[in-house]
């Protein structure tokens, strides 16, 4: 009994020696926690505090140090390989000698190209392949047309009174009147001959601006104009036949072969309607008329003359000269430089 007494003893030391370090342990560990959970607490309240730009900082520097201390994982090779060129597929200089045939005769379609390409190029193809063949080749059929195509032809005279250009426009008075314009404009050098209003557009009243230009400026030797019925009458012609001056006609529907005189009109109101929406009078339209004809002679530069005005081209000058002073047209509304 003895013997069993004294082993119990110890036994009890022990068990409440462990039950002491047990507690101690746990309330370390709850210590441990609640300092970290009030640690988490702190910096999520002072990441609230941080300024927004900080904190983006602080992510790139963090991004930043993941590129250069983390390795990447490895990047497995492409199991991609290049496709082969197809066994059946046309020879690339066979394609081009259809493109080529293609931008020479664009009117034949595809099925149109294949009968030609047998006999020229001896490639005979379907209808289909010809019309997969060329969209296969569109970039090499664009730069050949772009190749092909010319640039506008410009009509260039040397010296004054070669070639006149002549025709007719219309503005309107008050917003409503009909009022027509007799322009005339000389090839060399893009000077306004005359610009003035007709009572009414017939050969008469043009003649009388025509006979009036002749005094002025001299007669030209050849006048270019549409086929309007009055360019077409009888007395039209007479009249230039009495002055010894060459008649020409443009293309019917190519108003742009007489383009000079076509481009002055589109100036001309350009320019006014710039400062008045509506003619308020036959007056104003003969001071306007007279200013512009001014304006675009003495005090314009023209880009297609090197910044030279009509009037310095048609002088000989070789150079711009410096504005003179300013000057103002259309009733004082524009203000402008003088060039001569």
């Amino acid at each position: 009994m003895a013997l069993l007494l004294g082993y119990r003893r110890p036994m009890g030391l022990l068990l409440h020696a462990v039950d002491r370090v047990l507690c101690a342990a746990i309330a370390t560990t709850i210590r441990v926690v609640k300092l970290l959970i009030d640690l988490i607490l702190w910096l999520d309240k002072l990441r609230g505090l941080l300024p927004r730009k900080l904190r983006r900082w602080t992510g790139s520097l963090r991004r930043l140090a993941r590129r250069i201390f983390v390795q990447p994982p490895p990047v497995p090779p492409s199991t991609f390989r290049r496709r082969r060129r197809p066994w059946n597929r046309t020879p690339d200089h066979i394609e081009e000698e259809l493109a080529r045939l293609h931008v020479e005769h664009s009117f034949l379609g595809s099925g149109g190209l294949r009968r030609p390409a047998g006999r020229v190029i001896a490639f005979n193809a379907s209808r289909e392949t010809v019309r997969k063949i060329l969209l296969r080749r569109r970039d090499l059929v664009v730069s050949l047309e772009e190749q092909r195509r010319r640039r506008p032809r410009r009509i260039k005279m040397g010296t004054s009174r070669l070639l006149w250009g002549l025709d007719l426009t219309l503005v309107w008075l008050l917003g409503f009147i009909p009022v027509w314009l007799l322009g005339v404009v000389d090839y060399h050098g893009s000077r306004v001959v005359a610009l003035q209003h007709l009572a009414w557009p017939t050969t008469a009243a043009v003649t009388r601006v025509l006979d009036e230009a002749f005094r002025r400026s001299g007669v030209p030797v050849r006048i270019l104009t549409d086929n309007g019925p009055i360019f077409r009458s009888e007395a039209f012609k007479t009249f230039l036949a009495e002055h010894n001056v060459r008649h020409s006609r443009i293309r019917p529907a190519h108003a742009w072969t007489n383009g000079r005189i076509e481009r002055l009109f589109r100036t001309f109101k350009e320019t006014v309607f710039r400062y008045a929406w509506v003619f308020t009078s036959l007056r104003q339209i003969d001071r306007w008329c007279a200013d512009f004809m001014q304006l675009y002679n003495r005090d314009r530069p023209h880009s297609s003359y090197g910044g030279l005005t009509p009037d310095e081209v048609v002088g000989g000058s070789k150079q711009a000269s410096p504005p003179l002073g300013r000057v103002a047209y259309f009733d004082g509304r524009m203000k402008w430089y003088a060039f001569g």
